[in-house]
């Protein structure tokens, strides 16, 4: 669904998917049950094995703050996670595929609700401030949402590949498969890199030095990432204030 120079409504861009009209209700209900039921089941796998508190732990860092670099910290013998780097992985792939699924086929729902609705159109205004400053991802939309999930950066992850994926106009299912090859490269790529470190970690934990360079190289990161966060919004902010966001995102 390529964007109007009409100043069309972001809820009106936000429903203009091409299916949603022709799924059966039954497939509606489906897609919007199924991935709570799945939530359900690794919940109560994660309560049952003991792991749920570290996991949960895990989760709530990667989506607030680092994003995909967790996966670097489970190299450390003593990450602060107490997960591994092939453990945080596949979490953060799981991550990603639910949210794709659970946000992808039900956004015409899910933009409804009091306090999240706006959260979804304030996404919506960053991938449009995305697509205004990277014109190419509408000519390449399959690999421009690839990619935009493959990057490990913060702010990149499912819940802005769908919209992204609404706006250059992929259908659900295939902005899902672009968000699922994105995450799965992405995630292995950065464990693979990340378990060469484990060696150097395991050579240096006890060292006092080391530790305190870990600690130092992680409160840098953060702020970096603060940073970049902080300049990012008002990035953003100030692209909505201007006619970009009325007039869409122009071919």
């Amino acid at each position: 669904m390529p964007l109007s120079d009409q100043n069309p409504d972001p809820v009106e861009v936000l429903l203009q998917e091409p299916s949603i009209g022709r799924r059966p209700a039954l497939l509606n209900g489906i897609n919007l049950i199924a991935p709570l039921l799945i939530l359900v089941v690794a919940i109560v796998l994660l309560e049952r094995s003991g792991d749920l508190t570290r996991v949960s732990r895990a989760v709530g860092v990667a989506f607030f703050a680092l994003g995909k670099l967790i996966i670097v910290f489970g190299a450390a013998p003593d990450a602060m996670f107490k997960m591994t780097t092939w453990e945080l992985a596949p979490m953060v792939v799981f991550m990603d595929l639910w949210l794709a699924y659970f946000l992808g086929f039900n956004l015409h729902f899910i933009y409804r609700v009091p306090r999240v609705g706006p959260w979804i159109l304030r996404v919506m205004t960053f991938c449009r401030y995305v697509l205004e400053h990277r014109p190419w991802m509408r000519r390449w939309a399959f690999t421009g949402v690839f990619l935009f999930v493959f990057i490990p950066v913060t702010g990149t992850g499912a819940p802005a590949a769908c919209i992204l994926g609404r706006l250059v106009g992929l259908r659900a299912t295939t902005a899902f498969l672009a968000i699922t090859v994105g995450s799965v490269t992405g995630c292995f790529l950065l464990a693979t890199f990340a378990a060469r470190l484990e060696p150097v970690f395991e050579q240096f934990q006890n060292e006092w030095w080391f530790r305190s360079a870990g600690y130092a190289v992680l409160g840098i990161l953060l702020l970096l990432l603060y940073r970049l966060g902080r300049r990012l919004s008002k990035a953003v902010n100030a692209f909505a204030q201007t006619p970009h966001q009325e007039a869409g995102v122009r071919k």
